[in-house]
């Protein structure tokens, strides 16, 4: 945030523009960089292998297994 407000003194002093234009350039120049990094930060996340969630059904029959998987022969 200072780095910004920093940005914008240095171009209202080596230039001719309103203090209020300097604001609108930097800002202006803000949204830009968000979008595009918005923009590569989407097209990675449609890119990443994700693993599909479990249907309810696949949770009952997973619960049904388990018990039975993990008891033991032993007595």
């Amino acid at each position: 945030m200072l780095l910004s407000v920093m940005l914008v003194q240095v171009l209202a002093m080596f230039t001719e523009l309103p203090l209020w234009g300097c604001y609108g350039i930097v800002g202006s120049g803000l949204v830009v960089l968000g979008g595009v990094w918005l923009a590569i930060g989407k097209s990675t996340a449609a890119d990443l292998a994700v693993a599909p969630r479990p249907r309810v059904n696949t949770r009952k029959e997973n619960g049904q297994w388990h018990p039975e998987q993990t008891t033991s022969n032993r007595r």
